[in-house]
């Protein structure tokens, strides 16, 4: 069971209907991420890491206020647990696939209160990536590493019941009509050439995001 990394975003404008905003790919802004990349090999963390930031920002800057949705990515190896709050902060949680959805939901609670009471203000009048100060984020995404250790600590709120009336989602399924991988990989300011050529590649093989 894999915690990747979490990542939080903020919409720009109202709710997107096209690719082309911030990064290439959507309109939503990073501001804070941590990620966890120990068990991936030394030359494959980079990509990793653009890879889910290029996902993430994607799904974040589809998804509606006040819902809580899956989104599968690596052909279902990764999923990105995505919420959106009204103020249009959206908190992103990538794990594997055997690791516990309502773990990763509660985390990303936690999260988003926490990045909420400290950066509202900023938040609100951010207008490109930036990492804000966020301590905290960390020592989150150690705690929740294990998710049969964080289950008891965190109290989860949310029962089985309500995780498996989530939406799970194929990223394909949250773009426009006029959408596609190549494209927004082409625009995208998260990836590097080296990740745009594997994204290119995998998605050609049916192994990577599954856009197209």
């Amino acid at each position: 069971m894999k915690l990747i990394g979490v990542l939080v975003f903020r919409q720009l404008g109202s709710t997107p209907t096209a690719a082309g905003g911030p990064g290439g790919g959507g309109t939503a802004i990073l501001l804070a991420s941590a990620f966890q990349l120990a068990s991936f090999g030394y030359f494959e963390r980079g990509s990793v890491k653009e890879i889910c930031t290029f996902g993430c920002r994607e799904v974040a800057s589809r998804a509606g206020p006040g819902q809580r949705e899956i989104v599968k990515l690596n052909d279902g190896s990764y999923l990105c647990h995505v919420y959106t709050h009204i103020d249009k902060i959206s908190v992103t949680v990538v794990t594997d696939g055997e690791y516990q959805s309502r773990v990763a939901f509660t985390l990303l609670g936690h999260v988003l209160d926490e990045f909420r009471r400290l950066h509202s203000t900023t938040a609100m009048t951010a207008t490109h990536d930036m990492e804000l100060p966020f301590p905290a984020l960390p020592e989150l995404l150690a705690r929740y590493e294990d998710p049969v250790k964080a289950d008891p600590i965190s109290k989860v709120e949310m029962d089985l019941e309500e995780t498996k009336n989530v939406m799970i989602k194929n990223i394909d399924q949250l773009l426009e009509r006029d959408e596609s991988l190549a494209r927004l990989v082409e625009k995208s300011d998260d990836l590097s050439w080296q990740s745009r050529v594997f994204v290119n590649n995998a998605s050609a093989m049916n192994k990577c995001c599954n856009i197209l």
